[in-house]
């Protein structure tokens, strides 16, 4: 908005360059007008802040997501190969460790 206005026709301009003139200055004068509009639609601007927002969360949630199936793969992978009662008593410890945690709150 800092763009200096050209001068208008001059003295002995004619009614087509007038003409010509007005219709610039109306389009330089719209365009002035919905930049400032767009600056002041709180609103809008919000809504598109809100969007932007969500898109990165997604592409997060996304990456996320891509993080737990590559290391669910690397622990099954690791696991596997181990005989068939290891692999059951590193599924159980956890649930006892919790069963034990819950009874000593209990009795405490």
């Amino acid at each position: 908005m800092s763009e200096t206005t050209p001068a208008g026709p001059g003295p002995d301009a004619t009614p087509e360059e007038i003409e010509a003139d007005i219709a610039a200055t109306r389009a330089r004068l719209a365009g002035n007008v919905d930049a400032l509009a767009d600056k002041v639609d709180v609103k809008a601007r919000a809504q598109d802040k809100v969007e932007d927002v969500k898109v990165a969360a997604q592409a997060r949630a996304e990456e996320g997501r891509e993080k737990l199936v590559a290391g669910s793969r690397q622990v099954t992978d690791r696991y596997q190969g181990l005989p068939r009662p290891a692999q059951i008593a590193i599924a159980v410890a956890p649930v006892v460790l919790m069963v034990v945690l819950v009874i000593r709150k209990i009795r405490s």
